[in-house]
């Protein structure tokens, strides 16, 4: 007697009836789907060059996580996502504390606390 062997199918569109499906593929009453269908289109892109305010603009007014850089030619660079806009922000604790003391003694060595008056001190 002669056994079929069935073996794994490994694609991710079309019958996926078989083992090889992704884990996401395995639930029950999720659609398949190709990527052409789920993606924005067209590619919503940066330029490298541009700033960084640009950058978290076209993603918030778009509403995408992350942001393809694109050069002229249309040939992808890199990936901007919304922990690279956040980085910008991150600094240590000391670099903090040293702008802050370096604003303090710019106020005070432009606008000097005016002495007290003799009056304030009798109440």
């Amino acid at each position: 007697m002669s056994q079929q062997r069935r073996r794994p199918v490994a694609r991710f569109g079309g019958d996926q009836r078989r083992a090889g499906r992704p884990p996401w593929a395995r639930r029950r009453g999720h659609p398949e789907h190709t990527a052409g269908e789920l993606m924005t289109s067209p590619a919503v892109t940066i330029n490298p060059e541009g700033p960084v305010a640009r950058a978290y603009q076209v993603m918030h007014t778009h509403h995408v996580k992350r942001l393809p850089a694109v050069d002229a030619d249309g040939k992808l660079i890199g990936i901007v996502s919304r922990g690279d806009l956040l980085s910008v922000f991150l600094r240590p604790d000391a670099q903090i504390a040293q702008q802050a003391r370096e604003l303090l003694a710019e106020i005070l060595l432009t606008n000097p606390p005016a002495s007290p008056s003799p009056c304030a001190a009798v109440s």
